[in-house]
């Protein structure tokens, strides 16, 4: 008999918190069962455990902090992707992508382009070992020195320069998940009281004042 996963894309979530619409946002980092994912979907899959599935990690609605445009070439990205023990995960990243850090901490130089306002930034081959529940969370990098924006996650836009702007979680916080599996995603916080949306990149969506911040030292990783 077939074990029913529960893959909650937690735009859902957000979506049902905040009164702006996820396309109205910006940067957001999730993980979906297509590679062009509808903005707000609830996922249902079937997987025995040790059988593989496809997911995949897709920055939506790159924009570029300090022009206040669209990204159109995506030069870098930056994050911490942390999934449920009991899983086995293969990420492939998008071909001429190098990360210059080691996985599950992703700094990496490439060179993607946008396309229907979408960026599909990597493969995930997943296999379950048990049918215990989980969350997938994305985060800024464990370590803060290199973070290339302290505290947050960051993308890079290959047409001005490399510069940077501030990415987040398509949950809206780094302490909700944005994909769940064996439950819903509300019973798996990271912490009794998660991050505001009003703190984090989508709290105002498009009207964010440009962040002022460089690469400094990881710049030229990007490129």
């Amino acid at each position: 008999m077939r074990t029913p996963i529960i893959l909650a894309a937690c735009l859902l979530l957000a979506s049902q918190a905040h009164a702006q619409s996820v396309p109205d946002c910006y940067n957001g980092v999730g993980i979906f069962l297509e590679p062009n994912p509808s903005p707000v979907t609830n996922y249902v899959e079937q997987i025995e455990p040790f059988e593989t599935m496809t997911a995949y990690v897709v920055l939506a609605n790159p924009y570029n902090e300090n022009t206040g445009a669209p990204i159109r070439n995506l030069g870098g990205f930056e994050f911490r992707l942390e999934f449920p023990e009991n899983l086995q995960v293969n990420a492939t990243l998008r071909e001429g992508t190098t990360n210059f850090l080691n996985a599950p901490d992703y700094l990496c130089g490439t060179n993607l382009p946008a396309v229907d306002d979408q960026i599909l930034l990597m493969t995930l081959e997943i296999a379950a070992f048990s049918t215990d529940p989980g969350g997938w969370f994305i985060t800024p990098v464990l370590n803060p020195s290199s973070q290339s924006i302290p505290g947050e996650m960051a993308v890079a836009d290959a047409d001005d320069e490399f510069s940077l702007s501030r990415a987040t979680p398509v949950s809206y916080s780094f302490d909700l998940p944005v994909m769940c599996m064996f439950e819903p995603c509300g019973p798996l916080l990271k912490s009794a009281v998660p991050k505001s949306a009003a703190d984090g990149v989508w709290g105002d969506c498009w009207v964010i004042s440009a962040a002022d911040s460089s690469f400094g030292d990881q710049k030229a990783m990007f490129r």
